[in-house]
């Protein structure tokens, strides 16, 4: 027995049209897939493979005499004179000469007694509250004013920075 007053429900109605739908749809991509055609041949020449698949790599044994030599763990092994870097790596001239980033400021605010504080960030890092003397990275917080912090760096250079204006990222 079929109950007619189940049909005639809003909700019956909406689920047996998304069966419906998704039926056609079903249908559709099952034509779609059968009808895609063969496989997509590409010639081996446009793979540029070179002989990779034509010459077999030799293992090359490990040359332990060499490893044994060189005594990983002997007490008279110095550091070599420069660090190993990986192909593409910057050299530690480059690195130094590049300038330390300097903090950005957010926001600063004025409290009398010498209580004021400033919110600062450097780089990529979180933002922190910083106070007269406090430090940040490489700078010291020297001075608090409204929208400007005076900071001095570790190599005694003096500088000011402006808050950033509302609504700047």
């Amino acid at each position: 027995m079929i109950d007619r007053d189940l049909y005639s429900r809003p909700n019956v109605r909406a689920a047996g049209i998304a069966l419906l739908a998704s039926i056609f749809i079903a249908g559709w991509a099952l034509v779609v897939a059968l009808n895609a055609g063969g496989p997509v041949t590409v010639p081996l020449t446009a793979l540029n493979i070179g002989d990779s698949l034509t010459t077999v790599a030799r293992a090359t044994s490990p040359d332990i005499a060499k490893a044994v030599e060189r005594d990983p763990f002997s007490p008279d092994r110095t550091a070599p004179a420069s660090r190993y870097r990986l192909p593409g790596e910057a050299s530690e001239s480059a690195i130094a000469a590049a300038p330390p980033i300097r903090p950005i400021v957010i926001g600063t605010a004025v409290i009398g007694d010498n209580r004021s504080f400033a919110t600062c960030k450097l780089g990529d890092a979180a933002p922190v509250i910083v106070h007269v003397g406090d430090r940040l990275g490489l700078y010291t917080v020297r001075v608090i004013t409204r929208g400007v912090v005076h900071f001095t760096s570790s190599a005694g250079e003096s500088f000011d920075i402006l808050a950033m204006k509302s609504g700047a990222p």
